[in-house]
């Protein structure tokens, strides 16, 4: 029992490491603060955080518990905290305290949820003993030397100066002009973590902006071209399209008349709309076009 309270201690500690991040926390012994510190950070905590409730899982005993019922247990463990990091990881320094609960108290739900399938599953069709597995010792050395190993090498990174690493945003096309404005073009992740389309309205001093993936850009993509076939005198919205950018997931809508008007509202930031001319719309169909085949899926 006091292995399994060191195991939920050290990841309840993770998670609330990953959720300071997630909320604003800039740790001053980070050398250069960028996208890049950002996803070091989170796995300086979500790292041990997976590890430790991998391990409480199966260090919690079961030993009294008729056998049909001593998978559940470890499911329940190991999957709450899991689905809880991805709660953690929809937060953003903007998140108040009521979207704070909602999103730990729904992703709980889900993983404990998820832990009760697992668990029948098992309950249902127990898994084969592997008489070569590690000893118990063993096993848990290895978990804690693993945990320990990932968080001295992120924090050598962490503590590393370097340039600045914030991705890479590529312009392919500008409309408007300087009060008003809409942009296409790409972004190379940190990492080397993909490519991505990239569209941003600025109205003013208020701006926002979608990062999507292919298969996202290609459904902004049909619904523009719904939205340049269905011209009138007349507005109506014909369609929109998502971004899955965590903490955000902003979401675009596009609307038909004399030219097409783009919306772009997400959680965080605030709701921009341009109008694009008619005569502008073939040069933004081509950039559109030409960025889609360069893009992850």
């Amino acid at each position: 029992m006091r292995l399994a309270a060191f195991y939920a201690a050290a990841c309840f500690a993770a998670l609330a490491g990953l959720s300071a991040v997630q909320l604003g926390w800039q740790p001053e012994f980070v050398a250069v603060w960028d996208s890049r510190s950002r996803l070091y950070l989170n796995g300086l905590f979500a790292i041990p955080a997976f590890l430790f409730a991998l391990a409480l899982s199966d260090a919690v005993p079961t030993s009294r518990l008729p056998e049909r019922l001593r998978s559940f247990p470890g499911a329940l463990i190991f999957l709450g905290p899991v689905f809880l990091m991805v709660g953690i990881v929809e937060l953003s320094p903007l998140s108040d305290s009521a979207e704070i609960r909602h999103e730990l108290t729904r992703s709980t739900a889900y993983g404990l949820a998820t832990g009760l399938l697992v668990g029948l599953i098992y309950a249902i069709w127990p898994p084969k003993k592997d008489g070569d597995a590690p000893k118990e010792g063993l096993r848990h050395g290895l978990v804690i030397g693993m945990a320990v190993a990932a968080m001295v090498v992120l924090l050598l990174l962490l503590m590393q100066t370097r340039p600045r690493d914030d991705g890479k945003f590529e312009e392919s096309v500008r409309f408007g002009t300087s009060e008003a404005q809409l942009v296409v073009g790409t972004y190379s992740a940190v990492l080397g973590g993909g490519r991505y389309g990239t569209l941003r309205i600025r109205q003013g001093e208020a701006q926002n902006l979608l990062i999507m993936e292919g298969a996202e850009w290609q459904t902004l993509v049909e619904v523009w071209r719904k939205a340049q076939a269905a011209q009138s005198t007349s507005w109506r919205v014909v369609g929109e399209a998502h971004d899955t950018a965590p903490s955000e997931h902003a979401k675009i809508s596009l609307a038909a008349g004399r030219g097409v008007r783009f919306t772009i509202q997400s959680r965080n930031s605030p709701t921009v709309s341009y109008q694009l001319a008619p005569s502008d719309m073939a040069a933004f169909d081509a950039a559109m076009t030409s960025i889609e085949p360069s893009l992850n899926n």
